[in-house]
């Protein structure tokens, strides 16, 4: 992550550098609304303003899908036979609870996938075994075709996709 690195993370638990790094932040957060604000043209209208307006930090991972998109295709038309010699990309979905909301995002074209994740927590020690809650994500331009989503999470794990296509879906599920 560029804009929002887990060691700006890590400054902001400590009083003493908490000023330094607000000021830190605010310069971080007009920079990538600047750099965003470039990307809008390539994301729909909803997935932009997901990306640009709405805040899901705290929010809990629910699910975690990689679809291999050639092999569902295979099972859905029940053929089971490989119809093109072209592989399809992968797609990646996640769902993401926040404030009784669900958040399905979905990735199409996806040309790069990283998660990194222990199971032990190396940010905010020791209090978590699973993923932790959303901390801080951005989105940023790998190049005129391929967008990179970061996602650092309180646990100190990390998802890292890089995709052509978004997709945002919500539903209230708490009230």
């Amino acid at each position: 992550m560029k804009y929002f690195t887990r060691e700006l993370w890590e400054s902001f638990q400590n009083t003493e550098t908490f000023d330094q790094c607000d000021k830190i932040w605010i310069e971080n957060l007009k920079k990538y609304n600047e750099q965003l604000d470039s990307l809008q043209s390539r994301f729909n209208k909803d997935a932009f303003h997901f990306i640009k307006e709405e805040s899901i930090h705290d929010g809990n991972l629910v699910s975690f899908e990689v679809i291999n998109v050639n092999e569902l295709n295979r099972v859905k038309d029940k053929t089971y036979k490989i119809k093109r010699r072209i592989r399809e990309p992968i797609s990646v979905v996640i769902k993401v609870l926040s404030e009784g909301i669900l958040y399905e995002l979905y990735y199409s074209l996806v040309k790069n996938l990283n998660v990194k994740f222990s199971g032990e927590s190396d940010l905010f020690q020791p209090y978590f075994r699973d993923f932790g809650d959303w901390g801080y994500d951005e989105v940023t331009s790998i190049n005129d075709k391929v967008l990179c989503h970061e996602i650092l999470f309180s646990s100190g794990a990390e998802i890292h996709i890089e995709f052509e296509k978004m997709k945002v879906k919500r539903t209230r599920v708490i009230k």
